[in-house]
């Protein structure tokens, strides 16, 4: 969908500036649309109206990714998530409006005090905590907290006996892990069908083991390599 001009109005909100136009999605500020007498009512808080990229060239991804935040913001509550206003379904506009919580991001952040106090860190990480939290209470997992420094893991290894599924975690191959951008194309993977209850702990004994003996866990990776 091509950039809205401010002004525009859908379904008793008008359209403001454009803060965001991501590859996924814009995000314009908005406002109640003015009612016949002229009249505007004044929102409790700002708001941020969220719509969809869907191009002709965009995949299943963009939709679904939509329909999982339309199922999930009406049940978001607390004070470190965004409160949800409306929302529009695909078979008009597709669009989010929620609370527009305005400020300086953490990535932001960090570039200014590339040397925090401890204290601050704490009270920062301690609010994402809360967010989060939000998610938990739903049972959910926030899969995208994130921002553009943080690397790509250095390695990757799942053990699991769940069957190999595609929109999950859990059974998730690597593969689609890559599109999620938590995995590189050259990342290295190992996949390890089995009881994680029994592996894991045998896994983790033997990384200790090659803490504490690097030169002989080096010579035992050096004899068994492909």
């Amino acid at each position: 969908m091509k950039l809205l001009e401010p002004g525009t109005l859908i379904d008793g909100f008008e359209v403001g500036r454009c803060i965001h136009a991501g590859g996924m999605a814009h995000i314009y500020e908005v406002q109640h649309a003015p009612g016949s007498d002229g009249t505007r009512r004044e929102p409790e808080f700002p708001m941020a109206m969220k719509i969809p990229r869907m191009t002709a060239g965009d995949g299943a991804e963009t939709i679904l990714s939509f329909e999982v935040e339309l199922m999930i913001m009406p049940s978001l509550t607390g004070p470190h998530v965004p409160r949800f206003v409306a929302a529009g379904d695909l078979s008009r506009v597709p669009y989010l409006v929620m609370e527009y919580v305005q400020g300086q991001t953490l990535e932001q952040w960090m570039r200014d005090h590339p040397r925090a106090e401890l204290h601050q860190v704490r009270a920062i990480v301690s609010q994402i905590a809360r967010g989060l939290q939000a998610f938990h209470r739903l049972e959910m997992l926030h899969q995208d907290l994130r921002r553009p420094e943080v690397p790509l893991w250095a390695y990757f290894c799942q053990i699991s006996d769940s069957t190999t599924s595609y929109g999950s975690y859990s059974g998730a191959v690597p593969g689609e892990k890559i599109t999620w951008g938590k995995l590189g194309v050259d990342t290295p993977g190992f996949i390890i069908e089995s009881d994680a209850t029994i592996v894991v702990p045998l896994m983790l004994n033997a990384l200790l083991e090659a803490k504490q003996n690097p030169k002989a866990a080096n010579d035992l990776i050096a004899k068994y390599k492909l």
